[in-house]
């Protein structure tokens, strides 16, 4: 799990890795295209867009992660920290080979910015 840990600047050999590349091993590209046996958890979908919002609404997104990994992983999520998103997650545990769960990610916008 120490993938999923930056270290300092001045103890970095190399680049810290992505977001989207440390959850499911790929290289965030379109093609979904990754290292071979690097994947841990899959996100369906890849990415979440709120497009055609309406300000003082609460618009919601369901998210699904995928445990790719032979063998049971835990799912940690972090909330965001804005005032306008909000997730909604009940942890199940650890979380078996194949299995999935669901995050339901909420966007409040509060003006057009």
């Amino acid at each position: 799990m120490g993938e999923f840990v930056e270290q300092p600047a001045h103890l970095r050999t190399t680049a810290p890795r992505p977001a989207a590349e440390a959850l499911d091993g790929t290289d965030g590209g379109a093609s979904g295209a990754g290292r071979a046996g690097d994947a841990m958890l899959r996100a369906e979908p890849r990415m979440v867009h709120f497009g055609g919002f309406r300000v003082g609404q609460a618009h919601e997104m369901k998210l699904r992660v995928v445990n790719t990994a032979p063998e049971p992983r835990r799912l940690v999520v972090t909330a965001p920290t804005t005032e306008f998103f909000s997730i909604r997650h009940a942890p199940q545990g650890p979380l078996a080979s194949g299995m999935a769960e669901s995050i339901t990610v909420v966007f409040q916008p509060a003006a057009y910015q």
